[in-house]
């Protein structure tokens, strides 16, 4: 009931709208556009880890059947809030942080170095290109940024309410 409260609130009030203007934004979400893109990589990558689980068994009906649209579009909704939220708190991720994440993926390496004909032929493959692909790492990297700024310790009052609930 708290998502359903959460969610009508959000479109009675204009936290987000479907459409968004342009005809590849399916929504936005504060100052975040949520593409057609942006769904189709999140739905594939959920697919695939779900196919991955089933031993390659999953079928588009069972796809179906699990909702695997619908987790795809609130995962979506959730990213562009923790992205909307952490512009509000100024947070940013810089090119350099942004290449230097890029760097590390061991997939792109060859003998431990990286490789940009390597990279580049992953992104071709992947069916991606070098500027989505630092988006969405950028993107990443911004919300484990708000993560780690938001992981505060709890206190005394918050763990003792914690435990009271669990010894109810």
């Amino acid at each position: 009931s708290t998502i359903a409260f959460v969610g009508a609130g959000f479109v009675g009030w204009g936290a987000y709208r479907f459409g968004g203007g342009n005809s590849n934004t399916i929504a936005k979400i504060g100052n975040i556009k949520v593409t057609n893109r942006d769904l189709q990589t999140k739905y594939l990558n959920i697919y695939n880890y779900y196919n991955k689980m089933l031993g390659g068994k999953l079928t588009k009906e069972k796809a179906k059947e699990l909702r695997l649209q619908e987790i795809a579009l609130n995962q979506l909704f959730n990213d562009a809030l923790l992205l909307d939220y952490a512009k509000d708190l100024g947070i940013i991720v810089s090119d350099k942080e942004v290449l230097k994440e890029i760097a590390n993926i061991d997939a792109f390496k060859v003998d431990g170095v990286f490789s940009e004909s390597r990279y580049n032929s992953i992104l071709a493959s992947l069916g991606t290109n070098s500027y989505n692909f630092k988006n969405d790492i950028r993107k990443s990297l911004t919300t484990d940024k708000l993560f780690k700024a938001l992981n505060l310790p709890p206190t005394s009052l918050e763990e003792k309410a914690l435990f009271a609930t669990l010894y109810l």
